[in-house]
């Protein structure tokens, strides 16, 4: 069984900044693919994550538990239905949201507002989100965020079979995003895959719009000033008498996610869930998703890319891909495109 663009499961989570919480109809749709298909690490997961629904329920009560674990976890049960033997075509997905990419990006910098269009926040509470004047408006896409929309691009790139053209189209898209996270990603991916031609022809376009003001977070300046600054976050907000099992939602002052995502998550969930998180990773890393988990990692440590539902969708995907699958001939199925 193949998991096709066309299939409900796989475009509702891409839908979400669209269409809202109708799109949480993926979880249901994942969960319903695991019927009657089980296996011993599903079973070891399953009651894993049964154990620590309950720490989280009894911290933070039902609501907020559910919250959390809709949040930081959700992942998990897209992670299971893949396992189950659903596939993604990564090659058709990645062009489609390319594409998407690039015509909200021209559309929002000639014809429509961007404060028109659902997949951005509010411009009355969140007006440093959009352009002033001639400035460039970034495309938010399907992640709602340029930073995750363009790190999970970067992702689906790093292991898609789509030749030069749809490169060019992905990285395109990528650039249009003017994310530093985007740009740090493509960089990751670039050098991994030993693409020198593309590296060098992005340096110009990084200089371009750094020197144009754009993006101004892809300096050493600023980078001395992030790891300084996120030091000082870490010794203000990581709780030391609740380091375990992680404080509750109501006690933390920025809720979830934010501009530190990775705190947060070790914040709500104690190095309990931190130690669960990386033994899931550990496991099923392997030479065939290795680099598009990296990726996908590297870019959450600011972000919460993978803790946004698109996020959670591929982050899943790429736990489960195996290296047979990966490997053409090995077990008669053609590749990924």
């Amino acid at each position: 069984m193949k998991f096709r663009l066309g299939n409900t499961a796989a475009y509702l989570p891409f839908s979400y900044y669209y269409l809202g919480p109708a799109a949480f109809m993926a979880y249901l749709l994942a969960g319903r693919s695991l019927l009657g298909r089980f296996s011993y690490r599903g079973i070891f997961l399953g009651l894993g994550l049964i154990a620590y629904l309950a720490m989280i329920v009894v911290a933070n009560g039902a609501v907020d538990g559910l919250y959390i674990l809709r949040f930081f976890w959700g992942f998990l049960l897209f992670y299971l239905a893949f396992r189950s033997g659903i596939r993604l075509q990564t090659g058709k997905l990645l062009l489609f949201l390319s594409a998407l990419t690039l015509a909200e990006a021209a559309l929002i910098n000639t014809v429509i507002s961007a404060e028109l269009l659902p997949n951005y926040p509010s411009a009355e509470t969140a007006s440093g989100h959009f352009a002033t004047g001639e400035s460039y408006q970034r495309p938010y896409s399907f992640g709602g965020s340029a930073s995750v929309t363009s790190v999970i691009l970067v992702a689906l790139l790093a292991i898609s079979r789509i030749g030069w053209k749809g490169i060019c189209c992905a990285v395109a898209a990528i650039c249009a995003c003017m994310s530093g996270s985007g740009f740090l990603a493509l960089i990751i991916y670039l050098l991994a895959k030993a693409r020198p031609a593309l590296l060098l022809a992005l340096v110009p376009v990084v200089a371009g719009v750094v020197a144009s003001g754009e993006i101004q977070k892809i300096s050493l300046e600023y980078i001395h000033y992030l790891l300084e600054f996120k030091s000082n976050q870490i010794s203000a907000q990581l709780p030391a008498n609740s380091l375990l099992t992680g404080i509750p939602l109501q006690d933390s002052p920025n809720g979830m996610g934010g501009d530190f995502a990775s705190l947060s998550f070790v914040k709500l969930n104690g190095l309990a869930g931190l130690v669960f998180f990386l033994s899931i990773v550990a496991i099923n890393t392997n030479r065939a998703n290795w680099l598009p988990l990296f990726i996908l990692l590297a870019g959450s440590v600011h972000y919460g890319v993978i803790f946004f539902l698109p996020g959670q969708l591929i982050f899943g995907y790429f736990l489960s891909r195996k290296p047979e699958l990966a490997a053409p001939g090995i077990s008669g199925k053609a590749p990924e495109k």
